[in-house]
């Protein structure tokens, strides 16, 4: 009776039903690993992406303008606000092509775009916006 538990159990693998049950858990698997999966970055920030009305950004370069709790005992409930400057790695979310990530050029203090605060503001100039390429 124990080489029919077998043989049994291999054909029911071979069964079309539980193979592709089979191939649709491994295709959920697959998508989440795709849709789902979070890396955590330190000092990273999502942040939506907004275009520059003023042109004053070249192709390639993007303002950042991001706020942080101040720990300031006179007044904690007003934001640091803090500029990047130098490159920036951006991508898109979901990020699942390696042309969804991208190296741009932060341009730091902007006045023109100093308003702007918790996005990240893409030129208006240049072939196309830098997120959509």
């Amino acid at each position: 009776s124990g080489g029919a538990a077998i043989k049994t159990q291999e054909h029911i693998a071979q069964e079309p039903f539980f193979r592709s049950l089979h191939a649709v858990g491994v295709a959920k698997s697959l998508h989440l690993l795709r849709s789902k999966t979070r890396i955590f970055v330190p000092n990273g920030r999502i942040l939506i992406g907004v275009v520059d009305t003023y042109n004053v950004l070249q192709h390639g370069q993007v303002y950042v303008q991001y706020s942080t709790p101040r720990d300031d005992e006179y007044d904690p409930d007003v934001p640091s606000l803090n500029v990047l400057s130098g490159r920036v790695v951006v991508t898109k979310n979901p990020c699942l092509h390696p042309g969804d990530v991208r190296v741009l050029h932060a341009v730091g203090a902007e006045p023109a775009l100093a308003h702007l605060v918790d996005c990240i503001v893409f030129p208006a100039q240049g072939e196309r916006l830098t997120p959509t390429r």
